[in-house]
């Protein structure tokens, strides 16, 4: 399965960005193509779903993160995260931060995916 594709939820496309279980090199290119998705579609129309578990985060991938954030900012309506315990979640604290923008954190991937749906 791809780490980065779109889906949809309920009728509604959601970009999926998976860096579960990712070491640092996979998840900096996983974000790249990523990235690479996110821009070529519509200002404020991306909803985005990201799987952090047990993703290993370096000062690269944290400097990779914050790139990713920043640069995407304006192609984001929404954005929720799975995985973001322990360091994870303070790296998604320090990017929400830096771009600006909500990033809401989820216990399962079905709530993130619920809001995702319903957010503005």
């Amino acid at each position: 399965m791809q780490k980065c594709h779109t889906m949809k939820h309920k009728g509604i496309e959601i970009v999926m960005v998976d860096l579960a279980n990712a070491t640092p090199d996979q998840s900096i290119e996983i974000m790249a193509n990523a990235s690479l998705l996110i821009s070529s579609m519509p200002e404020k129309s991306v909803r985005i779903f990201t799987d952090a578990t047990n993703a290993t985060y370096t000062t690269s991938v944290l400097s990779a993160l914050k790139n990713f954030t920043t640069h995407n900012s304006k192609f984001v309506r929404a954005s929720a995260v799975i995985g973001a315990d322990g360091i994870r979640a303070l790296a998604l604290a320090t990017a929400a931060k830096v771009s600006g923008r909500k990033i809401k954190a989820f216990d399962n991937r079905e709530e993130a995916l619920d809001w995702l749906i319903t957010a503005n």
